[in-house]
């Protein structure tokens, strides 16, 4: 198996989708803002949801 890190661009978005998620943990005055709980869920699912298609896409799209 190929690993397509930083090549893909569907990749990238995974990961900063993953950074957004993580930012209160570093920065915690963003848990003050509105429904951030919410936004870094969302976050999360379609970070990890980009970053599984990039890493299966030839073994199912194939």
């Amino acid at each position: 198996m190929r690993f397509v890190w930083l090549s893909n661009p569907i990749m990238k978005i995974g990961l900063v989708f993953l950074i957004v998620n993580f930012l209160p943990r570093l920065f915690p005055m963003l848990n003050k803002i509105p429904y951030y709980g919410i936004v870094g869920k969302v976050c999360l699912v379609l970070g990890l949801g980009c970053i599984l298609f990039v890493m299966f896409k030839d073994k199912f799209f194939s």
